[in-house]
């Protein structure tokens, strides 16, 4: 991931998973695992932003000339 930028609607951003993955890495791999035990998300985890970006000259009037923008 790049630095500044946040791969979720939470905000947390690359940066602070980089800084503090010693710290949280055991309670976030286990809130994961949790997830795919249960075979059940949160709400949040539910959640995600799409950006769509449009194809190099293309007309952005039609849908079909867009493309999800991929973050990392």
């Amino acid at each position: 991931m790049k630095n500044n930028k946040s791969p979720g609607s939470d905000g947390l951003t690359a940066d602070f998973y980089k800084i503090f993955w010693n710290d949280i890495k055991v309670y976030l791999v286990k809130s994961l695992n949790y997830s795919c035990d249960i075979k059940k998300l949160t709400e949040l985890q539910k959640q995600s932003i799409i950006t769509l970006l449009p194809k190099k000259d293309k007309d952005t009037l039609s849908i079909n000339n867009w493309r999800p923008n991929r973050m990392y």
